[in-house]
């Protein structure tokens, strides 16, 4: 998803000049774009020690949630889409199942 949004985000910053697009949304693109790479780093990150079964793969889950839940309010405010109330609801929803196996990580 990184990827696809610096790609939207180059294609914007080309049709900028042509199009009257406003330049903000290059720039919400771009952030989109990095919170997305970082939450990929957060999850291979958590892969082993989650197989492990160990309380740090799931401490690297809960910040990857965190880091969705700041990444979808960004992006309500930013944009006004209505995408991101259902990001936000489905936070809420991983969340709680997360709280739920926290107890079988050591």
């Amino acid at each position: 998803m990184a990827v696809a949004n610096l790609q939207s985000a180059l294609e914007v910053s080309r049709t900028v000049s042509n199009t009257g697009v406003p330049e903000t949304s290059f720039w919400i693109q771009l952030v989109l774009a990095v919170f997305q790479a970082l939450s990929g780093y957060l999850l291979l990150r958590a892969f082993d020690p989650l197989r492990s079964r160990f309380y740090a793969g799931w401490l690297l889950l809960f910040w990857n949630e965190l880091l969705n839940a700041f990444q979808a309010f960004f992006e309500l405010v930013a944009t006004g889409a209505i995408s991101a109330t259902g990001l936000l609801i489905a936070v809420f929803l991983v969340l709680y199942f997360l709280f739920e196996i926290r107890r079988y990580y050591r």
